[in-house]
């Protein structure tokens, strides 16, 4: 939320995370309502196309399949309804979602925020959009990747560290 709230006061953009921290928690913690509560969405869903990039002789890897899927790098909020819908989709079903979400971690992370928007972005948050690979996944080369503008924008939040 914190990234999300950072980006729109950079871009000067409208988001769904743009509220006051209280309000945002008690969204995403408290909030019963579908309809305006927030989920964690996995980019990595449970979805056999993503275990199976885990799977070697035919041995699936929990605990790495768990490890990646559950970095900041590799998670998104998404409003109840739209992650509910989702559900278990790969990646290229969700691209969509994502792209309207009206998050805009979740907007540059499907190429969906104007050039013009983007200039206004440190030279470090430029991430290029993650397409799916040839199976629609999400490509595990880019994990690290996103890792990194995790890591820049808390960077940009909080001052150099």
């Amino acid at each position: 939320m914190r990234i999300d709230r950072y980006l729109a006061k950079v871009l000067d953009k409208p988001s769904y995370a743009y509220e006051a921290l209280e309000k945002l928690e008690d969204r995403f913690n408290k909030n019963n309502l579908r309809r305006h509560g927030m989920h964690l969405e996995h980019i990595l869903t449970q979805h056999p196309k993503n275990r199976a990039m885990f799977t070697g002789n035919g041995v699936f890897d929990e605990a790495r399949f768990t490890q990646t899927r559950n970095l900041l790098g590799m998670v998104l909020l998404l409003k109840d309804k739209q992650n509910l819908s989702s559900n278990d989709e790969i990646y290229e079903d969700k691209l969509d979602t994502h792209a309207t979400s009206n998050l805009i971690w979740n907007e540059l992370l499907a190429g969906h925020i104007a050039d013009i928007d983007m200039k206004m972005l440190p030279p470090e948050l430029h991430p290029k959009a993650v397409l799916p690979d040839s199976d629609g996944v999400f490509p595990l080369a880019a994990v690290d990747a996103r890792q990194k503008l995790v890591f820049e924008a808390m960077k940009g939040i909080w001052g150099q560290v």
